[in-house]
């Protein structure tokens, strides 16, 4: 049973991850270039790191992607496998009828 309940537990965290990667897709998507300009100029902490990171945008987006996909394809394959466990146990504990005359 606690196999089980790691399982389950498994599938919630990587959803979150997968979640949190989503979220950083869509940030590094809509983030302005001139935005994180001024944000440099006025001295914002991180701005500068920002500044770098948008320089090579696509590298760190397809990163975010791949990630995201990773967690949510592992998050179903753990649950399809939990899933067919269930069943496999559920049909082989039932008592199917020997004949039908």
């Amino acid at each position: 049973m606690s196999i089980v309940i790691f399982s389950y537990a498994l599938a919630v965290l990587l959803v979150i991850f997968g979640g949190l990667f989503a979220a950083i897709d869509s940030a590094l998507n809509t983030v302005s270039a001139a935005r994180v300009e001024e944000l440099a100029k006025d001295g914002r902490a991180g701005a500068r790191r920002l500044r770098a990171l948008l320089d090579d945008r696509p590298r760190y987006i397809n990163l975010a992607v791949l990630l995201r996909i990773l967690c949510e394809l592992t998050a179903t394959v753990v649950l399809a496998g939990e899933l067919l466990d269930h069943l496999s146990r559920t049909w082989r504990s039932s008592s199917a009828p020997r004949s039908w005359s």
